[in-house]
């Protein structure tokens, strides 16, 4: 079997993914900065269907003070157990993978929020 490849673009811009016969696959994106950055991961996970899972809110604070919330937009529980959200810090590479816990979930109709490990809880005071 060999390797399928789709190009496709995004509104952060021209990106390429590869899967390979062996259940790999690489990612090429190109980034205005810092050219072409390259990944490559082990075998695909099975997951949920993530297509009725979004990024709802962004929380940009000063410093650590930041904040991602999950909606779930489905009418049942999805586990998060094999999924993983990608970051790169200041036009930088793609090297830091934030994964959930076994148990991390996310019920119908509801919001997960994830924070910085060092985020200053009055940022966030009610």
């Amino acid at each position: 079997m060999g390797n399928d490849t789709d190009t496709f673009s995004s509104i952060y811009g021209d990106a390429k993914v590869s899967l390979n016969s062996d259940g790999t696959y690489n990612v090429y994106a190109l980034e205005g900065v810092n050219g072409l950055a390259t990944f490559t991961n082990g075998a695909l996970p099975v997951v949920d269907d993530p297509s009725n899972l979004i990024f709802s809110e962004y929380i940009e604070g000063s410093s650590n003070n930041k904040a991602i919330e999950i909606t779930n937009l489905t009418d049942s529980t999805v586990n998060l157990q094999n999924y993983r959200i990608v970051q790169s810090v200041n036009g930088g590479g793609w090297e830091y993978y934030h994964t959930f816990t076994t148990d991390a979930s996310i019920a119908a109709g509801e919001q997960y929020v994830l924070l910085n490990d060092a985020v200053d809880a009055s940022f966030f005071a009610a």
